[in-house]
């Protein structure tokens, strides 16, 4: 059925056969503009060919029209073979021919499809394909995560966290860009001072919320990941010495947590280091503190 200034039209197809395995010959019937009177071209149809096959006629095919003041169906041309179909060359347009060089030179001008660049980021980026399609969706968001890895490997090579970079690309950079309402290109944060912001990560120079908070002002003010670090005090601490003398300060202040860690309670590990993250003002590093909280403890 088409619909065409709010007017119903549709065509019935009908064919009947004296065998009940074959087909019988088409008749179209066009121009009904209700159910009623698709139903009514149909019984009428059927009683028409019943006739023409019960009196050993042939059906014609061909396309009959309806009135619905009569409610009967009239001819309205014939139709053959194919070619009444016009399934026939256009005189004035010559064929094409397109050779096999050709059709290599087109598929090489093509970009990158969607599904090939998801293979790609699956197998070159060890990503899940859950994460991958994030990358897909928005182009500028993947060719942005491609020139991060691209910096980020200067300093790491292979070793470099391309998970990393895509949790805190997708979490925290993503998140602070549509709440601004901008695209990833339209942001003070290139790709380049986004990785130096992963190698820091990655060194230990920095903590997940040292990080977090330095890229917001990076996001604010385009400023260089390193120079923010200094310049707020957020550098982590990770030597083993500065360490040592809060976590023997917290335990000798912290008796009931030590015996409770004494007697098999985990969590108690956790309070200690929590206390000493909160003495360090989150700048110390976590799995230092971990490390020298079981030394001392034992």
């Amino acid at each position: 059925a088409d619909m065409e200034r709010g007017e119903m039209r549709v065509e019935a197809n009908i064919s009947l056969s004296g065998n009940p395995k074959k087909l019988g010959t088409k008749v179209e019937v066009k121009n009904l503009n209700s159910f009623r009177a698709v139903r009514d071209a149909i019984a009428y149809e059927l009683k028409r060919q019943e006739g023409i096959l019960d009196s050993e006629g042939k059906i014609l095919q061909e396309t009959r029209g309806w009135d619905d003041m009569k409610k009967q169906t009239y001819s309205q041309r014939t139709k053959e073979d194919a070619h009444d179909y016009r399934y026939l060359p256009e005189p004035d347009l010559p064929p094409m021919v397109i050779t096999d060089k050709e059709m290599e030179t087109l598929r090489s001008r093509l970009p990158e499809l969607p599904a090939a660049r998801r293979e790609r980021f699956i197998k070159e980026f060890g990503l899940k394909k859950e994460q991958a399609d994030i990358l897909v969706e928005d182009k500028e968001v993947g060719e942005y995560y491609e020139k991060v890895i691209s910096e980020f490997e200067e300093e790491f090579g292979e070793k470099a966290d391309k998970i990393l970079a895509f949790n805190y690309l997708t979490s925290d950079l993503l998140g602070l860009v549509r709440a601004s309402g901008r695209s990833i290109n339209d942001t003070a944060v290139n790709p380049e001072n986004f990785a130096d912001l992963l190698v820091l990560i990655a060194n230990g120079e920095l903590s997940s919320r040292g990080a977090k908070n330095i890229l917001i002002k990076m996001f604010a003010t385009g400023e260089d990941p390193r120079d923010i670090m200094k310049s707020e005090n957020l550098g982590q601490i990770s030597g083993e010495k500065e360490l040592k003398e809060v976590v023997l300060e917290i335990i000798s202040s912290s008796a009931g947590v030590v015996a409770d860690y004494n007697k098999g309670k985990i969590n108690a590990l956790e309070a200690l280091i929590g206390r000493a993250m909160g003495k360090l003002k989150g700048r110390g590093n976590p799995e230092v503190l971990r490390k020298l909280f079981i030394e001392h403890l034992q």
